[in-house]
């Protein structure tokens, strides 16, 4: 079997690079894209110890130290644990990239070494990275984002209304600026919800206007102690990351 060393190392230069780049978009670091592929360089020069007779302890404590060797070159060096979840974001996004090619791997059939995946002497890893790895890369990028950002804005709400206590996910969300005599008011959607109202809230939106039923309760966020809020009931589900409850912006 042919193996190209030139393009080997030029696949894994371009997956090491985007690997880090990542990283970069995930962590938000503070560097220089010098760094970046000076580091994807870096690493792309160890896959060459793979057609080497080492072990495999010793083979996986080089890839560790390499690990570290790159994230040192890229990013600039400040707190131990600040450096060590760059690290830990690194090895996340290759496993994330690896599971996916090697997914690849065994449906085109070809041989893999590593990072390296092999048909007919060429490297088949070429066209994955050149096609394949930015766009599966780039939807791990924005769902660990996605997620960062309903982990930072959603909130547990609890409440009891006519004796039923009530337990929810709730979204803030910084564009509910519905106010009644000054005092914001959270939105809830209770599927066959048909109780009279305590008083009625008007509103108007994009979608038109209307009143809401409202009541005062006594609710709490994330397990902390109870306060007087006001409620409104709204007729359809909101379509924020299964909430049943949107909150003001307050709550952040």
């Amino acid at each position: 079997m042919k193996i190209y060393v030139d393009l080997v190392l030029f696949t894994n230069f371009v997956l090491d690079l985007i690997l880090l780049l990542s990283v970069w978009k995930i962590r938000k670091k503070e560097t220089k894209l010098k760094r970046i592929f000076l580091s994807a360089f870096l690493g792309a020069l160890s896959i060459l110890l793979l057609f080497l007779p080492l072990t495999k302890l010793s083979l996986f404590c080089f890839k560790v130290l390499v690990s570290f060797l790159m994230v040192f070159v890229a990013f600039p060096f400040g707190e131990v644990d600040d450096f060590l979840k760059d690290v830990v974001c690194l090895y996340a996004t290759s496993v994330f990239l690896g599971g996916s090619l090697s997914f690849l791997s065994s449906v085109f059939g070809t041989d893999q070494k590593g990072l390296v995946f092999l048909s007919d002497g060429m490297p088949f890893s070429l066209t994955v990275v050149l096609c394949i790895s930015p766009i599966i890369l780039s939807g791990f990028v924005r769902f660990y984002q996605r997620t960062k950002r309903d982990a930072e804005f959603l909130r547990v709400l609890e409440f009891e209304l006519f004796g039923k206590k009530y337990k929810m996910n709730a979204y803030i969300d910084t564009g509910n600026q519905l106010r009644y005599y000054g005092h914001s008011v959270i939105l809830l959607y209770i599927p066959n919800f048909s109780w009279l109202p305590q008083f009625y809230i008007p509103y108007e939106s994009v979608a038109g206007s209307g009143v809401l039923k409202a009541y005062k309760v006594n609710v709490r966020i994330n397990h902390q102690s109870y306060s007087k809020r006001i409620v409104a009931i709204v007729n359809q589900p909101f379509k924020v990351s299964s909430a049943q409850a949107i909150l003001p912006a307050e709550f952040l």
